[in-house]
């Protein structure tokens, strides 16, 4: 069997296939925010989609046959979040898992005595350290639909923007570079100075306190979790709801302006 390192190399030295016209028209009558990308942004997005799925597995789960449409919505949102980067590679990445639906994961907790309780919950999404992407094809819909809804005029009161995709591969650039540990999760204090580090506190212990607007919240307030989810979260607001984003936390609005330009 080859090495894991090696066959990892051997994955990223595919060529990558450019988009057909039939996949470039697709892109832009089913995902919502390409429309509203310049004709530079749509080009470059066109470039790393094919790089994108050269370089990553795909596997479905729970009997899910995987489609080209799945493989492009999946990479369209990965390399929307990178878009700005001039190297778009998620560097630890190995592979994208899609279940039909929520999927059942295994909780292994211990209390404060050492007594250890296990258990399973339904999750919709996850993202390991060791480079897997896990996902629900079902969520991702749901997103997707909320998507057009808004670009249609309707703006959701009660909860804020979802975009599963980018959540989970908020976490990837989050254990790629570092974004979050510097962010006590006890007190949410920034542990080092820094515009980054200072905007993502601020927006911590704001939310920790309570959404900035309760009829119509900018993040969800699982980013009071822990730094890492408060950035996913954030990633989210940024490419589904930037307007709500900026009024309630212009501070992050303009630090996450920097990440995703690759400037931070």
């Amino acid at each position: 069997m080859m090495p894991p390192f090696l066959s990892r190399l051997f994955r990223r030295r595919r060529p990558a296939e450019p988009l057909t016209e039939v996949q470039r028209a697709w892109l832009a009558a089913e995902i919502p925010f390409v429309g509203g990308l310049s004709p530079e942004e749509r080009t470059l997005l066109e470039v790393r989609i094919p790089a994108f799925l050269a370089e990553t597995p795909f596997e479905g789960c729970d009997g899910l046959e995987l489609t080209e449409a799945m493989r492009l919505h999946i990479a369209a949102q990965a390399c929307r979040l990178r878009l700005g980067h001039e190297d778009p590679r998620y560097p630890d990445l190995r592979r994208v898992l899609l279940y039909p639906d929520d999927f059942r994961v295994p909780l292994r907790d211990a209390d404060e005595d050492g007594i250890v309780s296990e258990g399973t919950e339904w999750r919709s999404g996850e993202s390991w350290q060791t480079g897997y992407v896990v996902l629900s094809w079902r969520e991702i819909l749901y997103d997707l639909r909320d998507a057009r809804e808004r670009l249609r005029g309707y703006q959701p009161h009660l909860y804020p923007a979802r975009n599963l995709v980018i959540h989970e591969f908020a976490h990837q650039l989050d254990y790629s570079y570092d974004l979050t540990s510097c962010i006590d999760p006890d007190s949410g204090e920034a542990l080092k100075p820094g515009p980054w580090n200072e905007a993502l506190s601020d927006a911590y212990i704001r939310l920790d306190r309570g959404p900035a607007n309760r009829r119509r919240p900018a993040l969800d307030d699982y980013g009071a979790e822990a730094p890492a989810e408060l950035f996913a979260v954030a990633a989210e607001s940024y490419f589904e709801t930037p307007d709500e984003l900026k009024r309630q936390y212009p501070k992050l609005h303009a630090a996450l302006g920097r990440v995703v330009s690759g400037e931070w």
